[in-house]
């Protein structure tokens, strides 16, 4: 994690969002970064006859979320420091913005040069969600570095077992051994899975090539490789990581029109509506 250094966390301050930051003043501990707190205020409805007292109520909701953000805040860090979580605290600047959340965090994401972006995200989606995608699918889309995503029951742990889902991409063996970089630290164990949805299914790669690639490269590595098949590539990545006890699973976002978006969600955006694990979403 020597690579992370800036952690922005948005947060809309429910009980999943403040689980998820425990987990992310813990991660920081780790990696020895900072964490900026972010709450997005929806813009008021500004009716034409009555601007100023639309400025004044966006005024009003602004500190009012100041002051929320900064209980948020206070909150987290005691729970972590009652139970000896983290060694250092980790510097939580605060900030407010209005807009629309997806579209604001990705921004102040850029602005600020964050390495990394961890949310939390709601047990359960309306169908509204499932069809356009929650904020947190808006964030893992737009991004401009790596989103994190931290289910309501996660635990922060050393993440000793680590899921690699792989489309069999040339590319893919060296997003791995970037990846076994990034979390070194942690000397995990790679769980490398690519879910086959048809028996003649072109790839680049094939497993086997991707695991010889990846042992000469980088034979101190540990690393075990599966493939399975079925027609749910999020349910088999589930069970895979079910079966492993997994920390944390690591998937890479494909890039897609609206129309596709519409009509059949990409799998990176369904698992982060989903997952029960923790989901770490590179570009």
């Amino acid at each position: 994690m020597d690579s992370v250094k800036r952690i922005l966390f948005p947060t809309d301050f429910s009980d999943g969002s403040q689980a998820a930051f425990r987990y992310a003043l813990k991660l920081a501990d780790f990696a020895e970064a900072s964490v900026e707190v972010l709450h997005v205020v929806y813009p008021e409805t500004e009716p034409l006859d009555f601007p100023v007292l639309a400025t004044k109520v966006m005024k009003e909701r602004t500190e009012a979320a100041r002051e929320a953000l900064k209980g948020f805040i206070d909150l987290g860090l005691s729970q972590v420091i009652t139970t000896g979580s983290i060694q250092h605290i980790p510097v939580t600047p605060i900030d407010i913005e209005i807009g629309v959340p997806g579209e604001v965090i990705a921004s102040v994401a850029a602005r600020d040069e964050a390495d990394l972006i961890i949310m939390g995200t709601r047990e359960n989606h309306s169908a509204l969600d499932r069809l356009l995608g929650s904020v947190t699918t808006s964030v893992v889309r737009k991004a401009p570095c790596p989103a994190w995503i931290v289910p309501p029951e996660a635990e922060y742990s050393s993440f000793g077992s680590v899921v690699f889902a792989t489309n069999l991409l040339e590319s893919d063996p060296f997003h791995l051994i970037a990846l076994s970089t990034l979390l070194a630290r942690h000397d995990p164990v790679f769980r490398v899975v690519h879910v086959q949805k048809a028996p003649d299914e072109e790839t680049e790669l094939s497993l086997k090539e991707f695991e010889t690639l990846f042992q000469e490269k980088l034979p101190e590595i540990s690393a075990t490789f599966h493939q399975t098949a079925g027609n749910s590539v999020i349910d088999e990545i589930d069970e895979v990581a079910g079966r492993f006890d997994a920390d944390l699973i690591v998937m890479f976002r494909s890039h897609r029109g609206l129309f596709s978006r519409l009509t059949e969600p990409g799998v990176t955006r369904k698992m982060a509506l989903h997952t029960h694990f923790p989901l770490l979403v590179l570009k």
